[in-house]
């Protein structure tokens, strides 16, 4: 039993790297398109995942949808544009 904690304590950390790279492309795809139409599949397809998974990513890491990531994200973009001019 012991000799499998190594093994679990690496499964979960490889877990968690794939989790930041397919959060890490969803968001760029965000960020680079966040002024043209994007659609919920568009997000997931950026890492190749269902939208249920896409959804089911960003809640548990940022505790948010992606759709409300990318309104939040508008929002923070308009308003530091705003205040810019």
């Amino acid at each position: 039993m012991i000799s499998n904690v190594p093994l679990a304590i690496e499964e979960s950390s490889k877990s968690i790297k794939e989790q930041q790279e397919r959060m890490q492309l969803m968001v760029s795809y965000i960020h680079q398109n966040y002024t043209d139409p994007i659609t919920l599949q568009a997000i997931a397809a950026a890492a190749h995942l269902s939208v249920s998974e896409c959804n089911r990513s960003f809640k548990r890491t940022i505790n948010m949808t992606a759709y409300d990531y990318l309104i939040h994200y508008r929002i923070s973009r308009a308003t530091s544009s705003y205040i810019s001019v």
